[in-house]
């Protein structure tokens, strides 16, 4: 019996034991004819098309389409081919549909890379990545937090290579149920990643570079389960249903298709600004979302994007929660002086570093990068990837061992350096006594393998570990690594000096009095 046909008489026996559970069908989420139950989120009327009873994408502009209503528990049957080599793509569960700056939303990613792209994206030093990206690897993007059963990282990695090259269709099975995703690539259950930090949401199809063709999209949805309105993406408040679809072989598309819809995620807001620089502000705004949606997933400040003044130099901020502590003083002690930006998520540990740098950096020039990575390489993690496990307990590990955390960095400033920006290092903030899942000391033995690179590469440190070594009870909360709102405004201090030893600022600007 096929891993499918198992999946659907398991789920059709929990329906039946629910009195008024209606029956379990599929249903197409792609008909082979048109566009209809798709909308456009962030490509353009020429990314989507239907040839030949199969969805075309283009691959360009870098960006999503999504489903026209949210879905919680589901099994999605979807074929895809890539037509070249090296092509990348992907399937967003619970997606909040909203660009952020790498022009991708929140949800849980499953990969689609055709095989020859670990060899088109050589690190830096001429190594090849992980071979795992390229055979459907799960992970939370754009924010979304999740446990790997696999772990690479903060992803999860398939336990076998079954993905066949550019021109040869593959099959997914997606199992997505309560936070808890199962992946079958091509007729075997290879992959799964489990808590997800968001249960309910839209399915979105990715556009990234080159062409991909989809067919036989359906969806099996399930009862619903936990999803609470905390775990759900906001709804997206739509102007009018689909109701005029794109024509076949590659006519432009008609009204309701993807690329010309009016609704653009950021726009529902009525005091939102555009997503990210790539935004197109020639759409006209959409009407205000339902307010109790925009409630129940607040975006934290320091992870909006910002508005460039014309003139100003630009600063990327790079680095863990600490890092987000601190981006709002930075940004209002550098008002009128410059741009200040940070990716919007948290950088993790040097593995999330060498995956997602180029989308952080966005082809955008950079005056400065101010950046960090160590806190989430030297905390502990359990042996089924449970977060912040105890350092005592002989199954627990590092994230990212010492060895690991110096290829790593070294592979980081590599790619840094290519920016032409001038750069800065701040190192890792102590470990107080007490707090969970790190070990006091760490940090300056990570910060000594970060010194020896530093040094070699003639790239200035911001030291943050001497300054707060010496008043923790001060600056930091206790027993945890965080620190209080005067303690991130005076480590923001340390960053203005900091960047100010590196380039020319701008007077404060005078503040016109009545």
């Amino acid at each position: 019996m096929s891993a499918l046909k198992l999946l659907c008489l398991v789920c059709s026996g929990l329906v039946c034991c629910q009195a008024a559970a209606e029956e379990l069908v599929w249903r197409d989420l792609f008909n082979g004819h048109d566009l209809s139950g798709w909308v456009d989120v962030n490509t353009s009327p020429e990314t989507w098309s239907v040839r030949d009873g199969l969805l075309v994408c283009t691959g360009q502009p870098i960006g999503v389409m999504r489903t026209d209503r949210q879905y919680e528990n589901f099994i999605i049957d979807v074929e895809w081919r890539h037509m070249e080599k090296g092509g990348n793509s992907g399937m967003f569960l619970w997606s909040d549909a909203r660009p952020q700056a790498s022009r991708l939303p929140m949800g849980m990613e499953v990969q689609m890379l055709e095989l020859d792209w670990v060899n088109q994206h050589r690190l830096p030093d001429g190594s090849l990545p992980p071979i795992a990206y390229v055979h459907g690897e799960l992970f939370g993007a754009g924010g979304m937090t999740a446990i790997p059963d696999n772990p690479r990282g903060n992803r999860s990695k398939s336990l076998e290579n079954r993905c066949k090259p550019a021109g040869q269709w593959n099959r997914y099975i997606v199992v997505a149920v309560d936070g808890t995703v199962k992946l079958a690539v091509n007729g075997k259950f290879v992959n799964g990643i489990r808590e997800a930090s968001c249960r309910k949401g839209y399915i979105c199809l990715e556009s990234e570079g080159k062409e991909i063709h989809f067919r036989k999209i359906r969806i099996m949805e399930l009862p619903p389960g936990m999803a609470d309105a905390a775990t759900t993406a906001p709804l997206i408040q739509t102007v009018a249903p689909v109701s005029e679809t794109a024509s076949q072989q590659s006519a432009p598309p008609k009204a309701g298709a993807p690329g010309s819809s009016p609704i653009r995620p950021g726009q529902e807001e009525q005091e939102s600004k555009k997503v990210a620089p790539q935004s197109n502000p020639t759409q006209p705004r959409a009407a205000t979302a339902d307010a109790a949606n925009n409630r129940t997933r607040r975006v934290n400040p320091a992870m909006q994007p910002i508005e460039d003044v014309p003139g100003l130099q630009r600063i990327l901020l790079i680095g863990d929660s600490i890092s987000i502590g601190y981006t709002l003083p930075v940004r209002e002690l550098l008002k009128g002086r410059a741009n200040v930006h940070r990716p919007p998520t948290n950088c993790g540990p040097t593995t999330k570093g060498v995956e997602e740098l180029d989308q952080w950096l966005a082809k955008q020039p950079w005056d400065v990068i101010h950046f960090n990575f160590g806190l989430h390489d030297l905390k502990y993690m359990g042996p089924n990837g449970e977060n912040l496990a105890d350092p005592q307990d002989p199954t627990s590990h590092q994230q990212v061992p010492p060895e690991e955390y110096e290829q790593n960095l070294r592979k980081i400033v590599a790619r840094l350096k290519q920016t032409g920006a001038k750069l800065i290092w701040r190192n890792t903030t102590p470990v107080p006594p007490g707090a969970k899942g790190r070990v006091v000391g760490d940090s300056a033995r990570y910060n000594a393998i970060a010194e020896k690179i530093m040094r070699e590469e003639g790239i200035p440190i911001d030291d943050h570990y001497t300054y707060v070594k010496e008043q923790i009870p001060q600056l930091q909360l206790p027993a945890n690594v965080h620190f209080t709102p005067e303690g991130y405004r005076k480590l923001a201090e340390r960053v203005v000096v900091a960047i100010q030893g590196v380039i020319d600022l701008p007077s404060a600007p005078q503040e016109e009095r009545p």
